[in-house]
């Protein structure tokens, strides 16, 4: 996994489309995992602390949310990330 994760490709300029593509799929997960995680539980199979993942994954999406949409670490065309190690 070192191969992929080793930050070759931090803070490389992206398109402005790549940005929201990203970010339309990264919303589109959180839907598809919510929806899966309801319909398991109210269908297939009672999960005991249902409400403590949906609250966890809320809070992890809302936080992932908030740092991609001030753009931290991210580097659009030419302009400079404001988060930048």
């Amino acid at each position: 996994m070192d191969r992929y994760c080793d930050g070759k490709n931090a803070y490389k300029p992206i398109t402005l489309i790549r940005y929201y593509l990203g970010l339309a799929i990264f919303y589109l997960f959180h839907l598809n995992f919510k929806l899966i995680i309801f319909l398991k539980h109210h269908f297939i199979k009672k999960y005991p602390d249902y409400k403590i993942l949906k609250e966890f994954r809320n809070a992890y999406f809302s936080q992932m949310l908030k740092e991609i949409i001030q753009r931290k670490g991210i580097r659009i065309g030419n302009k400079r990330s404001v988060y930048e190690n």
